[in-house]
């Protein structure tokens, strides 16, 4: 994984804001500065400012949005929402929506291919697994 997705992953800064910080020679791999292409394995050990940083394991939600609802854990328009069991934006910060193209690949795969779509979705599981 690259290493600013790394450290989007553990919560430091976006992607972005973290090529900002390997930019400025906080971010470190094995004791090495960081480089914007360096790409992080297992065993490496990153440090942002000294302190050591673990990318935070992912889990995946797929959800069913009516008609008429948006995706967000808050909105100020008081549309209707999607939520998951009352979960909100104080008790989990790190929730994110999947975007339009993201939800076009899933529809176009339960739709046209939905043994694929299970088999993809488990392989992605089993690579995530500790």
């Amino acid at each position: 994984m690259r290493l600013n997705a790394y450290l989007a992953r553990a919560g430091i800064a976006s992607r972005r804001g973290s090529d900002d910080l390997i930019k400025q020679g906080r971010v470190k791999i094995n004791d090495e500065p960081g480089q914007l292409n360096t790409y992080v394995h297992a065993g490496d050990r990153v440090e942002v400012d000294g302190e050591p940083v673990a990318a935070q394991q992912l889990t995946y939600v797929l959800l069913n949005k009516p008609r008429g609802y948006v995706t967000t854990l808050s909105d100020p328009q008081g549309r209707p929402v999607v939520a998951i069991g009352g979960i909100t934006l104080e008790r989990a910060p790190d929730v994110l929506a999947a975007g339009a193209a993201s939800v076009a690949v899933i529809s176009d795969l339960l739709r046209d291919d939905p043994a694929k779509m299970v088999r993809l979705f488990l392989e992605r599981l089993g690579d995530a697994a500790p």
